[in-house]
């Protein structure tokens, strides 16, 4: 007599994460993209090879609902510009993406500085897009303040330790984010500062982008009768939350 045995599908393990790393992803969620302002300069100089450098300066900011253009190159945004920023904004730089890095665990090294360091091995899934989905082509380091009253990542490091080709018309060779975390006044983590490198070649033209991008804290100080009826904001030099560096 043949016995059936019921196959039972075999189900992952959910990662097991510490104490710290619990800490350290609560705090993340406790500031989502709604309830940061910021404002961030953005300055990219880039030189195809045997070219002149060229550069650029962006000025943006977040009102806690959409990102809007002030200014490029010193001269006010146009209304194109500020929509094009509008439509292309999907995800908002900032402590709150901390979360989905940690998530799904990470490998601690204690260093002889005293730091503590999480390795990721791979990046977790959508993280990174560049012409689709490569963040299994990233590693990532988060580096863990721990000598204040409530622990937090004060730098991470995203970086492709290989190249990689993107559509078959783009050629990665160096790929490296920086981005370093300080509290506010408040007490909360946020963004100060990203520097991003990519060296590589698109259509055989081989090139570095640099783009360096402090980030300042806004505050409100009265509401803004343009995002209060869900309008879509036509944010200028002189934007009508009349927002100020803290």
């Amino acid at each position: 007599m043949r016995i059936a045995i019921p196959l039972v599908p075999a189900i992952a393990a959910a990662p097991v994460l510490t104490a710290l790393l619990q800490k350290l992803i609560a705090g993340s969620r406790a500031v989502p993209p709604a309830s940061i302002m910021f404002e961030c300069t953005s300055k990219t100089s880039g030189r195809e090879k045997g070219s002149a450098v060229e550069s650029e300066v962006r000025i943006d900011r977040w009102h806690g609902r959409q990102m809007a253009r002030i200014s490029t190159n010193g001269r006010p945004a146009t209304p194109e510009e500020i929509e094009k920023v509008r439509k292309a904004t999907t995800t908002i730089a900032g402590y709150h993406r901390i979360a989905n890095y940690l998530v799904a665990g990470a490998r601690r090294s204690d260093e002889a500085s005293g730091q503590i360091v999480y390795h990721l091995d791979r990046l977790p899934k959508d993280m990174i897009n560049m012409g689709g989905d490569r963040s299994d082509r990233f590693l990532g380091d988060l580096s863990v303040d721990i000598s204040g009253a409530r622990a937090f990542i004060v730098r991470t490091n995203f970086y492709a330790p290989a190249f990689f080709s993107i559509l078959f018309v783009a050629k990665v060779d160096r790929f490296d984010a920086v981005s370093d975390y300080r509290n506010g006044a408040d007490g909360s983590p946020a963004l100060d500062r990203q520097v991003q490198t990519i060296a590589g070649a698109q259509f055989g033209k081989a090139g570095e982008t640099r783009t360096e991008s402090p980030h300042s804290p806004l505050r409100r100080s009265q509401p803004c009768p343009v995002l209060a009826r869900n309008r879509p904001c036509n944010a200028t030099v002189t934007c009508m939350l009349q927002l100020r560096s803290l």
